[in-house]
């Protein structure tokens, strides 16, 4: 079953909250927290930008758009984020953990 767009801004909003407080200190000046993301959570990920930054001084949420699984390979590549937020679980469970295992399928 299709999730709304409201439900998944909802999820990635609390997802954010969670690695601000891991990796942002209160005492913070600055920081940049590397977020991939699917092509089709562009909005939403917009808005949860503009207003986490708003209440997060001096934190900068660098997205990064594409499709899941290239973006899954990126990371499988070796290329670095903070939090990744892929269109489907599946990409995860068949794509990044799968290959942690040793086992990556397409």
């Amino acid at each position: 079953m299709p999730r709304s767009n409201e439900t998944i801004a909802r999820r990635a909003r609390l997802l954010l909250r969670i690695v601000a407080m891991t990796l942002v200190p209160a005492t913070a000046i600055a920081a940049d927290v590397d977020v991939f993301h699917a092509d089709s959570l562009a909005g939403p990920m917009r808005e949860i930008k503009h207003a986490f930054e708003a209440r997060n001084a001096g934190v900068n949420l660098r997205l990064t758009s594409g499709v899941s699984r290239d973006l899954a390979a990126r990371i499988l590549s070796g290329d670095v984020c903070d939090v990744f937020a892929p269109s489907s679980p599946a990409v995860i469970s068949r794509g990044l953990s799968a290959a942690a295992h040793g086992s990556a399928t397409r």
